[in-house]
Order: structure tokens, then C-alpha cells, then sequence
């Protein structure tokens, strides 16, 4: 009973450190669609971007882990813009185009990261030091630790942005009624970029914080895509709060699946809870239908 309590704490501590990666990819995809209507599928590609980008300035050039982190965020963000202009420039074409085109950008993406960065994972030292932690019998990583918190901190600071600043107010304005924002001066397209940027910066941030554990190849955009999409579709498109959650009960199915089964079904997980919850609730598990 022993070893299958420290077996369920440790699947937890992973789960939640996982959940809170997968609820930031997921929340990229939703800020996206609700301001721009696009189903971001090159939204791995900022993950990755800012995983070798980071290993790269670290490791390579002798950067510190902090300057790192602030040059990857930033030039994912410049990504998300140039992805968001294109995609936005072939939504008036309707959003399978939009879908399509992005699906396309990912491709292109991964032969350029194979270009810059070769075929081999590449990786950095965590920035916080390779002390574990113990709580009881359960090991906490301080890298876990470190996505977990920091996760949690940009998701309170997107939703404060949404909720409560003029530039979020556009941005739901600009998703609700475009025609009605144009009215008041808002310009919907450009909503839709800084959209982009957002997520962006958030996938830079997701590839900064799992590189160190995992390290990261250039064709990892395809998993984080997956892993994304399904937590968003989990969680529910219609509000990016919700998709974390969703992320956070996709790390827990994986995390769980990884320890009591074969890390070999994590992402075949992930598909059948998407395509359940699809199934049996298509608005997301936490976003009530709609009378």
C-alpha cells in the first residue's frame, strides 16, 4: 500500500507540472480562436521555437538562463505575429483556409528549425538548480515546481489582461463583433495579431520551461500541437481560464497512464479524451451548454 500511495503522489506532482504545460499551449489556442476565429496548428511550432532557440543562447553562446528566457519569449512572440498575418490575411477565405494554411506554416517551421538547429534534441542546465525536493515519500523536481508556478502566474496575468484591462476589452470586443468594433475605431485584424503575439510569447515560454527536463528536437511541434489541442478541446474553446483546466486533467490522464501503464500510450491518451469529450460533451468539460 505503501509503494502505491508514493506511486499515486508522484503521478499527481507529475500530472499537475504536465497539466499546467499542456493548459498554456491550450491557452494560446483559445486566445487565438476567440479573437481571430483560427485554429492555430502551428502553435507547437512557438514551443519548440523557444526551446532550441533558449538551448542555443545557453548553451551555445554562454547567455544566462534569465536573458534566455526574455530573448525566447519575445522572439516567439515576433513568430506569433508573422504566423498571425499571414493566417489572418486567408481567414476572410473562410476558417478550414485559415486551419489549412497554419497546418502548412507548421511544416515550413520544422524545416527551418532542422536547418538552424540541426536533428539532434538539444537542451540547457534548469535555472534553478538540480536539488530535489521530497515530500514524504514523493519527489518534487525543481523544475516542476518552476512550471507549475510559473505557469499558473502567466495564466492569472492572461486572464487579468482579458478581463480587466482596455486592450483585453478590445480583444473580446473585436471576437464577439468585428463589424460593431470597427465602429468604434477597433481594428480587428490587428486584435487578431496581437492575439497571435500572445501565444506566441506563452509557446516560447512553454519550450524555455520543458527543455531543461526533456530537451527538444525540431520536430516536436507535431506532440505539443496534439497535446495542446486536445486540452483545449477538453477544457472548451470558449474561454482560455477553462482550457488549463483542461490541461491540468490531460497531464493527470498522461501523467497516470505513464506511470501505471506504458509512456508509449501518453499521446494516444490524450487523443481518446479529446475525441470522448468531443463526443459526449463538444462544448469542453467545464463550459455549459448553451440553452
Amino acid at each position: 500500500m505503501r509503494l502505491l500511495a508514493t506511486a499515486i503522489g508522484q503521478a499527481l506532482i507529475t500530472g499537475v507540472a504536465l497539466g499546467v504545460i499542456f493548459g498554456l499551449v491550450a491557452l494560446g489556442f483559445v486566445v487565438i480562436y476567440q479573437v481571430a476565429g483560427v485554429l492555430n496548428f502551428a502553435q507547437g511550432s512557438f514551443v519548440v521555437w523557444g526551446g532550441l532557440f533558449s538551448a542555443w543562447l545557453v548553451s551555445d553562446l554562454g547567455w544566462s538562463s534569465i536573458l534566455a528566457l526574455v530573448a525566447s519569449v519575445l522572439t516567439a512572440m515576433g513568430l506569433g505575429v508573422a504566423v498571425g498575418r499571414v493566417a489572418v490575411s486567408v481567414r476572410q477565405h473562410g476558417e478550414t483556409a485559415a486551419l489549412i494554411v497554419t497546418v502548412g506554416i507548421g511544416i515550413v517551421l520544422e524545416g527551418v528549425f532542422l536547418a538552424l538547429f540541426g536533428d539532434q534534441p538539444l537542451s540547457f542546465s534548469a535555472p534553478i538548480g538540480q536539488q530535489a525536493w521530497h515530500l514524504a515519500n514523493v519527489v518534487v523536481l525543481p523544475e516542476q515546481a518552476l512550471m507549475a508556478g510559473l505557469g499558473a502566474v502567466v495564466v492569472l496575468a492572461v486572464q487579468w489582461l482579458l478581463r480587466r484591462t482596455i486592450w483585453g476589452m478590445a480583444l473580446r470586443a473585436c471576437a464577439a463583433n468585428p463589424a460593431s468594433a470597427r465602429l468604434f475605431g477597433m481594428d480587428p485584424r490587428r486584435m487578431a495579431t496581437i492575439a497571435f503575439a500572445i501565444a506566441g510569447g506563452v509557446g516560447g515560454l512553454v519550450g524555455y520551461l520543458v527543455t531543461p527536463m526533456t530537451g527538444m528536437d525540431f520536430g516536436s511541434d507535431v506532440t505539443w500541437t496534439i497535446n495542446g489541442f486536445s486540452a483545449a478541446i477538453v477544457g472548451g474553446l470558449g474561454d482560455p481560464l477553462w482550457a488549463v483546466g483542461g490541461g491540468l486533467a490531460l497531464g493527470l490522464v498522461e501523467s497516470f497512464l505513464g506511470t501505471f501503464g506504458s509512456s508509449a500510450y501518453e499521446t494516444a491518451g490524450a487523443l481518446v479524451a479529446m475525441l470522448v469529450v468531443l463526443l459526449w460533451r463538444p462544448q469542453g468539460l467545464f463550459i455549459r451548454r448553451a440553452s
